[in-house]
């Protein structure tokens, strides 16, 4: 099996886009291809020139339960020739056991066996050391034989270390599989993630995948060193995963969160986007994870040092022009355009919420022209019409219409559906989304056997598969009324629900899927135990 430390099966190669998707990092991908030409106004987009009955008449069924047996497939082995993504498992199993969440089945559709043997396989890559604790990416650098001696916390060499990346993806993993996470060394996660982040005269704020020399690392206390700082990926989507961390924890005491902030300020271009690192183009992926890390982050205060423990939680823009009375302040730099993104997705933080009264970290012209530069990224829909005599079909009318680019002049690819709705959600603008395009361009990826693919006529992968559901979550097509998990706030219908019953129609009731937390990209049910179970207890 997948989940066992033996390498992948070795069967005739399917995706070539996962593993371009993931041997760069388990994390984000990037894509390529010819250019393209849209303007974007920045108002609501009416989404369509057709009518209802027309659009819906092209759209398949969302096929959920060959997409579920997709990524059981992948949880039992990959293609020969995915097999150096084998020391990218836990990232690899995140997107296949999130996946069978974001379609409802765990736990009620999985039986207790699996999630119990999901759950001790990933405690067996939980390692500790003088650095911290937290997981590592596979087992291929344990030494151990026998998994009682891998569940002792004590690495086999100095090269064994927990990795920041795939510690964030277990622990909502572990969140999924409702684990109760009684085994986690909250002490040890919180001195992992300060000892991640380069500080000190040489640092900029970001942080490693793995520990940093004691010289150049923000943690204090006794802890080893575990080599060079030189050539590690210490950049946003790091920066990201440490930030979720101390969120879930509730405890920002080793890193200094105003050091980071000016990394990911220092990220920011021209367009209004973000890169990777400094000095890096603008792309959908790190857009995201910059917005997300700046929406987590505690708000500085006048009397506060600039690391250390925060009270707050964060709050992101409610829907509708005017904010219900009671409600919880939009986060500094929205405005009343914020459109209607009822607090659906955000429901998991909202019982803890407090006032935001501190200093801004995006102007309100800041946040106009990323909302434009993620806009951007849409590719422009197909009208619909007869503009070529007729003869076409109507899929191959939408396919490569309606999803979104990575980076300026390339085209749409599913996962950066997610990583750009989610920013634009963070945001309060995914009413400006051409959300019937989207859902057409996703509809398009799936693979007819399972599992839902880069672009449309590609081979599906579980990155793949995963982000275009987590993109469906947040703009489920036709959700006419406020889901019973959101938080309270009226959520205004979007525009292609009008006259829509998916009661009593089959197909179209296939596209419900449960609200996302765009923060931590998780599903709101699973983002709540997480933050309830992983919170720092008192000594």
């Amino acid at each position: 099996m997948y989940l066992d430390r033996k390498n992948c099966c070795s069967t005739p190669s399917r995706s070539q886009a996962f593993k371009k998707s993931l041997a760069y990092s388990p994390f984000m991908s990037y894509s390529s291809s010819t250019p393209y030409h849209r303007s974007h106004d920045l108002k609501p987009n009416p989404s369509i020139e057709t009518d209802t009955e027309t659009w819906i008449s092209t759209l398949p069924r969302l096929a959920r339960v060959a997409h579920a047996g997709h990524v059981k497939r992948c949880l039992t082995g990959l293609p020969d020739s995915q097999v150096d993504l084998d020391s990218s498992r836990l990232a690899i199993i995140f997107y296949c056991i999130g996946t069978l969440d974001l379609l409802g089945l765990v736990p009620d559709k999985v039986s207790e066996a699996d999630m119990e043997m999901w759950r001790e396989w990933i405690w067996e890559q939980y390692v500790s050391g003088p650095y911290g604790a937290g997981f590592r990416p596979s087992p291929f650098m344990n030494t151990n034989s026998s998994a009682n001696e891998a569940s002792a916390l004590q690495p086999s060499s100095p090269y064994d270390t927990p990795h920041l990346i795939t510690t964030y993806t277990a622990i909502l993993t572990l969140a999924i599989l409702r684990d109760d996470f009684k085994r986690l060394d909250r002490q040890g996660l919180r001195r992992l993630v300060g000892s991640c982040q380069r500080v000190g005269e040489r640092g900029d704020g970001s942080f490693s995948t793995i520990p940093l020399s004691s010289s150049t690392s923000a943690s204090s206390g006794p802890r080893g060193d575990v080599g060079t700082d030189e050539g590690r990926d210490t950049d946003l989507r790091t920066l990201y995963c440490a930030f979720v961390l101390c969120h879930l924890l509730d405890d920002w005491s080793t890193i200094d969160v105003e050091k980071a902030m000016e990394f990911v300020g220092g990220c920011r271009t021209y367009e209004g986007g973000y890169g990777i690192s400094i000095n890096c183009e603008a792309q959908g992926g790190s857009t995201y994870t910059a917005l997300a890390s700046i929406y987590l982050a505690p708000q500085p205060q006048p009397s506060s040092t600039p690391s250390g423990r925060s009270g707050t939680t964060p709050s992101l823009p409610l829907s509708g022009p005017s904010t219900q009375a009671g409600s919880t302040p939009m986060q500094p730099g929205s405005s009343s355009e914020s459109g209607p993104d009822a607090a659906a997705g955000m429901s998991g933080s909202t019982s803890t919420m407090k006032t935001q009264t501190q200093t801004p970290r995006l102007t309100p012209q800041e946040i106009s022209q990323t909302t434009s530069y993620l806009l951007r990224l849409q590719q422009a829909h197909s009208s619909g019409g007869d503009d070529d005599g007729g003869d076409q079909d109507k899929k191959s009318k939408r396919s490569g219409h309606g999803g979104f680019a990575g980076r300026t002049n390339k085209d749409a690819d599913a996962c950066y559906c997610f990583w750009c709705g989610a920013g634009l959600k963070i945001l309060g603008k995914s009413h400006l989304v051409d959300s019937r395009a989207l859902v057409s361009f996703l509809a398009d990826c799936q693979f007819r056997f399972g599992g839902i693919g880069k672009a449309p006529g590609e081979n599906p992968d579980p990155y793949h598969t995963y982000l275009a559901l987590a993109a469906l979550s947040m703009y489920t097509p036709f959700r006419s009324r406020p889901h019973p998990s959101t938080s309270g706030v009226p959520a205004e219908p979007l525009a292609i629900n009008a006259g829509v019953d998916t009661v009593n129609d089959p197909n179209l009731s296939t596209w419900t899927l449960d609200p996302l937390d765009p923060l931590i990209n998780a599903r709101e049910e699973t983002a709540r135990w997480a933050r309830e179970k992983v919170r720092m207890r008192p000594e």
